[in-house]
């Protein structure tokens, strides 16, 4: 699934055109970046994406389509 993400109402962390191969992994410009876990607890605002080195990402909702959005979930809850 490929969508691109734009500005949020606030400051987005992940923007950019970003795929999403799997719910293991996603990518963003010619990175190939690794999911180690999801966070859904503020998902109605925000999920938090935690990488293989400990890093964060935030994925507003307000970035993406509410389809989009709403695709994506079902896609990471799948395996987080």
């Amino acid at each position: 699934m490929t969508v691109t993400v734009k500005s949020g109402f606030l400051a987005s962390a992940l923007s950019g055109e970003v795929t999403f191969l799997s719910a293991q992994e996603y990518q963003l410009g010619h990175s190939l970046i690794t999911i180690k876990q999801v966070i859904f607890a503020l998902s109605p605002v925000v999920l938090l994406v935690i990488h293989d080195d400990n890093s964060r990402t935030l994925l507003w909702r307000d970035s993406l389509s509410e389809k989009q959005y709403r695709e994506l979930i079902v896609m990471l809850k799948r395996e987080h």
